[in-house]
């Protein structure tokens, strides 16, 4: 061994006696009664029960579970996160689809009515009053507002027929002085003569209500309804008008005709009782005085009890120019012939293949709902979306329908009202290019047939027949 080695060797063991040395004589200077802790290397990550015991009041309660005989106690955090609570929409289109089980409705011949009320209740109003519809001293009413999709009653017939079938009802309801195509419309015979259509489509805003119509007459016009054969009968008729100055008109009913007088109304709107009886088939008014200052807005044919549906059809409208309409003649409407439904359609003319953006659209017509809604405070709306709309060649009108819908249905959640797209309602059907080969939609790709009508209005009955049983519960 090397000198260096030795001289190491020698320091080390020098300095191991030197701190044993120390380290006895500290024993005796430190006092007997002083507690060491031992020392812990994981102190700073050690759970305490000091620690387990604050954590606990910010934690949620432990779940315990067992696992192989054995139980161990697991935090909240461990576990997968908690399903969200269902909402009211959710539970209501659960108890919707219960309901259509229990019924046996075929989903291919049905068509769920979106809700987009906070308490998934728009329709409470309605079916209410449907309910106890025995105790109404009046018809339970509903004015469907719409274009030509609902022209000639195509789409309204049928469900008026199935609805009065189910809870009553006679007639047809509100009928114009003057319409485009009498010929086509198959729920009543409609011959008229020398009466002026000033719709706010062709003579713009002025004195018209929500039908958008205002007809004016000339001598000696006139105008005659007829029940065809195999369609239900009326009970009562109505006449509404305006009369700048004292008129007189005739009325021929069940083979008697009676002379009245419409005395001046200034720019009021009132009502006339033309009759109100037994069930009668055919009524015929003329105009023989005072015909250059008289306005009428229709006459309604329905029954004294159970359900009349309106159809309020305007070719080439939007929906939007009853913005414009009268508020005087709108509130006195709205008192003579109350409604307790009010259903939307539109959006055929809207839709074009150029214009890709709605937005638009959805304020102005927000602006027309707020408008009914104070003239008809209490009763219920029902917006439709658009029907599906196509070409021979190309795609573009299509996706641009698909844009507006969109926007018709932001509507609906805007205002909390409920909703319906005829749109899915035709594509549950095969969509409109496929009606078209089966002739249940015309070569324009737009406009149903009768028997698309009644096919596609029929989704619509099962909807509202499915939602009477979910208000009854």
């Amino acid at each position: 061994m090397s000198d260096n080695n030795i001289n190491y060797f020698k320091r080390f063991c020098l300095l191991m006696f030197a701190v044993a040395g120390s380290l006895f004589v500290l024993n005796f200077l430190v006092p007997q009664d002083t507690d060491f802790s031992s020392i812990d290397m994981l102190a700073d990550v050690r759970l305490t029960d000091e620690d387990s015991e604050e954590d606990e009041k910010e934690l949620p309660q432990k779940v315990q579970v067992k696992t192989n005989e054995n139980h161990r106690h697991i935090t909240d955090r461990e576990k997968e996160k908690p399903r969200k609570k269902a909402s009211k929409q959710d539970e209501r289109l659960e108890q919707i689809s219960q309901i259509r089980e229990k019924l046996d409705i075929d989903p291919k011949h049905f068509l769920a009515i979106e809700d987009f009320s906070k308490e998934a209740n728009a329709l409470e109003n309605f079916f209410g009053k449907l309910k106890n519809i025995k105790t109404l001293d009046r018809p339970l009413r509903i004015a469907f507002l719409g274009d030509s999709f609902i022209e000639s009653d195509i789409f309204t017939a049928p469900l008026r027929k199935r609805l009065q079938k189910e809870f009553g009802g006679l007639g047809v309801g509100f009928m114009g002085m003057w319409t485009e195509a009498p010929a086509y419309r198959k729920s009543i015979i409609h011959h008229f003569k020398r009466w002026e259509d000033k719709s706010v489509l062709k003579a713009g805003n002025g004195q018209q209500i929500f039908s958008g119509h205002k007809f004016v007459a000339q001598d000696g016009a006139w105008v005659s309804y007829q029940m065809p054969n195999g369609a239900d009968c009326f009970e009562q008729a109505t006449l509404y008008y305006t009369a700048g100055a004292d008129a007189t008109i005739s009325i021929k009913i069940g083979g008697e005709t009676t002379a009245r007088t419409l005395r001046t109304t200034g720019n009021t709107m009132k009502s006339l009782s033309l009759y109100k009886g037994k069930a009668q088939k055919r009524i015929t008014l003329s105009v023989l005085e005072g015909a250059e200052q008289l306005k009428v807005f229709g006459v309604a044919l329905e029954g004294r009890e159970g359900i009349t549906l309106d159809n309020y059809a305007l070719r080439g409208a939007s929906g939007i120019q009853l913005g414009g309409i009268d508020n005087a003649l709108s509130r006195s409407f709205a008192s003579l012939r109350p409604y307790d439904l009010i259903v939307l359609e539109y959006g055929l003319n809207v839709v074009s293949k150029k214009r890709t953006e709605y937005s638009g659209y959805r304020r102005q017509m927000s602006i027309v709902i707020d408008k009914i809604k104070k003239y008809y405070p209490q009763t219920d709306i029902l917006l439709l979306g658009v029907s599906d709309r196509d070409q021979k060649s190309g795609h573009q009108l299509h996706k641009n329908t698909l844009a507006l819908l969109k926007q018709q249905r932001l509507i609906a959640q805007d205002k909390g009202l409920p909703f319906w797209s005829i749109f899915d309602a035709v594509q549950q059907m095969g969509g409109v290019k496929a009606l078209a080969k089966k002739g249940l939609v015309g070569k324009d790709y737009t406009h149903l047939s009768h028997k698309g009508g009644e096919l596609v209005s029929e989704q619509l009955y099962n909807a509202l027949i499915i939602e009477k049983y979910y208000y009854d519960k």
